[in-house]
């Protein structure tokens, strides 16, 4: 069912929304994890969609008073989120906490919940969801707000907030942490703990040395892959309980010494079937990377407070022969995502942040090859506990990834599907095709298949 380029959602109002008192007006410097190459000017979109809550008789513009103020009274604890972004004369970024605001949206949508459910299936879901999240036609960077939020009221009385938020500013931890502060402001009239904004913890030493090898980044002469000239194509993929204690317990036969996480477990056999799918495992001499988030904070010494405010990951890379990769059994790739996770100490953490602030004139970024996965869980933040006060979430998610290289490991809402997790993932169509056909399989050498796992395409929302 398609729906055609028609705009279901209008824009009732747009707001600025600034700390509820003042705050002070001071410059903030971010840290080389916040200026990592990968998230500089990201804005993270995220979606969560509410149910109507049963027995609700309060008015939905008294409702989008009480979220407009209780924003402003978390962003004066949060401060810096109500800054803007900037170049400092050192060519670093910084926060300018000039209490510039942001923004707060409200829409109301021609649809019903049910209604978007069946929807999410239909070629223009990717234009329907864009909807639900505002748009900015500002041209000049530094006008852009940190954190931009849209609540849409759903014809039924659910609503869909869509937030976008400033990746240089925060990873997945902290923005659920500033969310649930602010669902408990609205709620409950309290914001919970102070946050820690001190970069001083994830300073490079002086002076700076480099101590590991670091795979995970790249330099401006390294060569880069063809350029991929077939369209590239978005899918999800569930993943049931069975199937991962399937892959645990296939990888535990196949090496007793490996006592797998889930992720571990999935990750190794996403990777394997990514490589097979691609073709890359015909060449004897390609390598592939599974580069994956690990997050920091208890791993540095001294650790970050739990309350800490910004980015603290490391990216740990895991590096194989393609060939190795697809014939060796699963408990290889396992092995060796397990390897990169348990390389991450304190002095690797220092390490990379030393070689960024080394390297960071010579070109780094990331490695942009279609051998390489950027993969990050979300499968630990509390997504479905930012509760406003219509109750927690009936679905979380990000608008979608548009880049091949990443995957998202996504939890599945725990009222639907118990236990289950969501692979999201962008391909070319030919290379998806083959994907969605092995990805249910464990397959021999003669790529046969020996046993079958509870996997399946799934869309965005489903469970309704």
């Amino acid at each position: 069912m398609g729906v055609g380029k028609k705009a279901l959602i209008t824009v009732k109002g747009l707001h600025t929304v600034l700390p509820w008192e003042p705050t002070p007006h001071i410059t903030m410097s971010l840290s080389n994890l916040d200026t990592l190459p990968a998230i500089v000017g990201q804005m993270v979109q995220t979606l969560f969609v509410y149910r109507r809550k049963k027995g609700s008789v309060s008015k939905s513009g008294e409702f989008i008073s009480l979220l407009r103020r209780s924003l402003a009274q978390v962003l004066v604890p949060y401060f810096p989120m109500s800054g803007r972004v900037r170049i400092s004369t050192q060519g670093r970024l910084e926060i300018c906490c000039n209490e510039g605001g942001v923004f707060f949206v409200e829409a109301q949508a021609n649809l019903s919940l049910a209604e978007l459910c069946r929807l999410d299936s239909c070629e223009d879901s990717n234009f329907i969801f864009k909807q639900f999240f505002y748009s900015l036609p500002l041209a000049v960077p530094a006008d852009t707000p940190l954190l931009i939020v849209q609540v849409t009221r759903l014809r039924c009385g659910g609503h869909v907030m869509g937030v976008r938020m400033a990746h240089c500013v925060a990873d997945g931890n902290a923005a659920i942490q500033f969310l649930n502060a602010w669902a408990k402001m609205a709620r409950i009239g309290g914001g919970g703990g102070k946050p820690y904004f001190e970069r001083s913890l994830v300073a490079p030493r002086q002076p700076p040395r480099i101590d590991h090898h670091h795979p995970e980044f790249s330099l401006d002469n390294e060569p880069q892959s063809e350029p991929i000239s077939e369209p590239i194509t978005s899918e999800h993929f569930h993943i049931t309980k069975e199937a991962q204690e399937a892959l645990k317990n296939l990888i535990s036969a196949q090496d007793k010494s490996l006592d797998c996480t889930t992720f571990e477990a999935v990750g190794a056999h996403v990777w394997k079937c990514r490589t097979k799918a691609l073709g890359f495992s015909t060449s004897s001499s390609k390598t592939v990377k599974f580069i994956f988030a690990v997050d920091v904070r208890t791993k540095l010494e001294p650790q970050l407070p739990p309350t800490f405010y910004g980015n603290a990951f490391i990216d740990a890379c895991a590096t194989a022969m393609a060939k190795d990769l697809v014939e060796k059994p699963h408990c290889y790739g396992a092995r060796l995502i397990r390897e990169a996770k348990k390389s991450i100490t304190n002095s690797y953490v220092r390490s990379a942040i030393d070689y960024m602030e080394m390297n960071m004139k010579n070109g780094l970024k990331e490695v942009e090859r279609a051998e390489v996965i950027n993969a990050s869980s979300w499968c630990s933040l509390p997504l479905y506990d930012v509760d406003f006060g219509w109750g927690k979430p009936f679905h979380v998610g990000p608008l979608g990834v548009d880049d091949m290289q990443e995957i998202l490991f996504l939890p599945s809402s725990p009222s639907m599907l118990q236990g289950g997790l969501t692979v999201l993932l962008s391909l070319p169509l030919s290379a998806m095709a083959r994907f969605a056909e092995i990805i249910h399989q464990i397959q021999d050498l003669n790529d046969m298949p020996i046993a079958q796992l509870s996997i399946h395409r799934a869309p965005r929302m489903f469970g309704f």
